[in-house]
């Protein structure tokens, strides 16, 4: 939210409004400051995750799409956020494009405001210094499953 918004009074609104309310999102840019906000963290000699909990004014693009480049689907959102190879388009390439941020191993997205259920959506950066294990991978890619399953049956 930006300080012109707070002065205005939309900090003491209601987050998700019930009338309609119009502002530029690109909620790319939030998966982005959320990986630079949290980088220094990161250690270069330790596998490292980040865990990206959407909580934002716009949720996520979840629904994933087929993307030829990658051969599998993926979210809009996170594909233009790490994967983008364009310099010129969405302020330049992906995070998992180049070797800037190689510290980070993979990120995990957890929304549970898209289509009224849980989802949750892995990536592994394949540039990572020291890549997230294959057990860790397995596993976590397991249990979402197990999550998805479950909040689909209540």
């Amino acid at each position: 939210m930006s300080s012109d918004e707070i002065r205005s009074g939309r900090a003491k609104r209601r987050k998700y409004p019930t009338s309609p309310e119009a502002r530029y999102t690109a909620p790319y840019k939030n998966i982005r400051r959320s990986i630079d906000k949290s980088y220094e963290k990161f250690l270069s000699d330790k596998q490292n995750l980040l865990i990206i909990a959407d909580n934002l004014f716009r949720p996520l693009s979840m629904d994933p799409r087929f993307n030829s480049e990658m051969g599998r689907k993926i979210p809009w959102d996170i594909y233009v956020a790490l994967y983008n190879d364009q310099d010129e388009l969405y302020g330049g390439k992906g995070y998992f494009q180049t070797d800037k941020h190689k510290n980070l191993g993979g990120v995990l997205f957890l929304n549970d405001r898209y289509l009224g259920k849980f989802f949750a959506w892995f990536e592994i950066n394949p540039n990572a210094r020291i890549p997230l294990i294959d057990e860790f991978v397995s596993k976590a890619f397991k249990l979402i499953d197990k999550l998805i399953k479950k909040s689909e049956s209540h």
